[in-house]
């Protein structure tokens, strides 16, 4: 994320401090929204969904697991990305020269990187929420698999 855009002769453009805000904005709200999706599979989960198709309580036990691990995860990306913009905005409160239209490179050193922890736990925590939900999935059609297993013949006479 440390270029953006291009300049004349095909050379990327530096960032500007409003772009950077933007682009952490944006990921912050991503993590708000896989987040409720998080939680929204926790309470089907709790309303016993999965549990009243007779699936396997490992199966639910790991779908929880996922969730509240991603949780962990989006927590500490959302905080991650919070900090790298309060890091911004108090450099431009104390430092009335500095514009947002300018480049991050008049921003003070430690208000400069990206964030890439919390990005990591966002790659991270969006594919555990994505298993989850497969597995969750998976719960939800169980009465099908049970029935298949369960009665083969049955189900080939139909």
């Amino acid at each position: 994320m440390a270029v953006t855009g291009d300049a004349e002769g095909g050379q990327p453009s530096p960032v500007q401090i409003q772009t950077r805000l933007r682009d952490l904005n944006n990921y912050k709200n991503w993590v708000s929204w896989v987040g409720a999706g998080g939680a929204a599979l926790l309470a089907l989960l709790a309303l016993g969904n999965a549990a009243s198709s007779g699936v396997p309580q490992l199966l639910n036990s790991l779908v929880i697991t996922l969730v509240v691990l991603a949780g962990v995860l989006l927590a500490y990306a959302r905080a991650n990305l919070e900090w790298a913009i309060s890091q911004i905005e108090h450099a431009l409160e104390i430092n009335p020269g500095i514009q947002k239209s300018d480049t991050l490179a008049r921003l003070p050193e430690d208000a400069r990187p990206w964030p890439k922890h919390a990005e990591r736990a966002w790659f991270w925590a969006l594919r555990l929420v994505i298993l989850a939900i497969v597995l969750f999935l998976g719960g939800t059609w169980w009465w099908v698999i049970d029935i298949v297993v369960a009665s083969p013949k049955d189900c080939r006479s139909s």
